[in-house]
């Protein structure tokens, strides 16, 4: 267990230097691809565009910094709240990749008509006992 939060916390160390000595380096070339989707979809920005400075940002908005212009640089707990959220983003990706792979989307229940029709027989069933 200690090994394994070594090297995250080194690998944060690495980040946090990044942002602060290059914040204006794009985010490409320092965080993982993935990563760095996930990220860039989640603030609306480009993840081509994304710099280090702002993806170290967007991870402590996931840990819930408030980045306001008098605001102070983020705090651990605020950044290892947030990177933990974003593993869990990068789980969900994962999880939907592998969804995808076992063509689980092509099952007739989940299908649009399918779905849609049990929804809207459970508003007229709502409906219905609301009018009673």
């Amino acid at each position: 267990m200690l090994g394994l939060l070594s090297k995250l916390s080194v690998r944060l160390l690495q980040i946090r230097g990044s942002a602060r000595q290059e914040p204006e380096r794009p985010a490409q070339g320092v965080i993982e691809a993935l990563m760095l989707a996930v990220v860039a979809q989640r603030s609306g920005q480009s993840p081509l565009t994304m710099t280090v400075g702002s993806f170290w940002t967007e991870v402590a908005r996931l840990g819930g910094y408030l980045a306001r212009a008098h605001d102070g640089p983020p705090g651990w707990r605020t950044i290892w709240k947030g990177w933990l959220s974003l593993q869990t983003f990068l789980e969900g990706v994962h999880f939907a990749f592998h969804l995808r792979l076992l063509n689980v989307g092509k099952n007739q229940a989940f299908s649009h008509g399918v779905l849609h029709t049990i929804v809207f027989q459970r508003e007229l069933l709502y409906t219905s006992s609301v009018r009673k």
